[in-house]
């Protein structure tokens, strides 16, 4: 029995060689929007990833709450 992954090698080098270029654009490029979240916005992303960490503190303090008995 041949091992799987001699036919897996044989079928990939078997295959057409294709064209891997990257073609230079901007369009669906996010280097644009991470350069302008960390050059002009970088104080509103920060402080709301602050807010979003405490946030989520305050869910798992209000979720690990016991309720007190009355008796």
């Amino acid at each position: 029995m041949i091992p799987f992954n001699v036919v897996i090698l044989k079928a990939v080098s078997a295959l057409p060689n294709a064209d891997m270029n990257i073609i230079e654009g901007t369009f669906g490029d996010i280097k644009p929007i991470g350069l302008l979240l960390y050059n002009d916005w970088i104080i509103a992303f920060e402080l709301i990833s602050i807010l979003l960490l405490v946030a989520l503190v305050g869910s798992i303090v209000l979720a690990k709450r016991r309720k007190k008995d009355n008796s």
